[in-house]
């Protein structure tokens, strides 16, 4: 919670826009911790459409199980309001 006070949540919604495939499992473990912690960022996320990015994960083969479910969690939290 600390970390999201300070303001690194900012740089970790911009992440979302990165094309590189090396920070997408990461991206996925840390939006899910971020969200357990606080998920009132689940608006932030919808605003700047973070959705499509796990959705598109979900929709790739070679993802392991672990990180699909990861994903779910994610919006699963986006979806609950």
């Amino acid at each position: 919670n600390h970390a999201l006070s300070v303001g690194i949540f900012p740089y970790v919604l911009k992440l979302l826009q990165s094309p590189a495939q090396e920070l997408r499992e990461a991206l996925v473990f840390i939006w899910t911790k971020i969200l357990t912690v606080d998920n009132s960022c689940q608006l932030d996320l919808v605003k700047d459409n973070g959705q499509d990015y796990f959705l598109q994960f979900l929709s790739l083969p070679e993802m392991p199980a672990n990180q699909q479910a990861l994903s779910l969690a994610v919006l699963s939290v986006i979806m609950e309001d």
